[in-house]
């Protein structure tokens, strides 16, 4: 009976393990395509997004998922010292350019009212994540074991300005798939999300 016990706890140490090395595997095949400047920017961005969620959420991703998804961002008080300054850092190593494409949205299909000097074709400048560009063009290149990151990849590709609800929704919908749980899965959160709100409250 010991002996029969001991191969089952054996064996399902070893699953564990298998499965753990899985997940990292993908994580790094993900981080040997980055550019080492990104690469190195992103690991501070998902570090600091951990820690933000330990304070402020118990740790608990499906949580801050679903506040932002609300709309319910954090406060600035929420954000450490150490938070500030990576998003004021970030600023300067430029690193949204390799996530983002910028590109000018028109206000003439808009009822703006007149005023003196107004300029009816006005725009404003808007932000789109590039399938082009090392984030998402790297994250196409790995094949993980569900889905949700496909579904993902598919939808950003075809959408690329997707707001955070839709993002949230997503993934709040797929909790069980293989995905869900999985560094890349935080990355992309960090990115969409916690990396949006840190470089706003960071200018201020």
């Amino acid at each position: 009976m010991k002996l029969t016990t001991t191969i089952f706890i054996l064996g399902l140490a070893l699953i564990i393990a298998c499965s753990s090395n899985k997940t990292l595997d993908l994580n790094n095949r993900y981080q040997a395509c980055l550019p080492s400047n990104f690469k190195k920017d992103l690991n501070l961005v998902v570090e600091s997004f951990n820690e933000f969620l330990n304070r402020n959420y118990d740790g608990q991703l499906e949580s801050f998922i679903s506040a932002i998804s609300r709309w319910n961002l954090p406060e600035k008080s929420e954000f450490s010292t150490k938070d500030i300054e990576l998003g004021q850092k970030l600023r300067l190593t430029e690193f949204k350019d390799f996530i983002y494409t910028e590109y000018e949205e028109s206000y003439e299909d808009i009822a703006l009212p007149k005023t003196v000097g107004s300029n009816q074709n006005e725009s404003r400048t808007m932000i789109k994540v590039d399938a082009d560009k090392p984030y998402l063009n790297c994250l196409s290149k790995v094949k993980t074991e569900g889905n949700l990151i496909a579904k993902y990849i598919d939808l950003q590709t075809s959408n690329p300005s997707l707001s955070p609800t839709v993002i949230g929704n997503l993934f709040l919908s797929n909790k069980s798939d293989k995905d869900y749980n999985s560094n890349l899965t935080k990355t992309i959160i960090a990115v969409e999300m916690y990396y949006m709100i840190l470089n706003s409250v960071s200018k201020n």
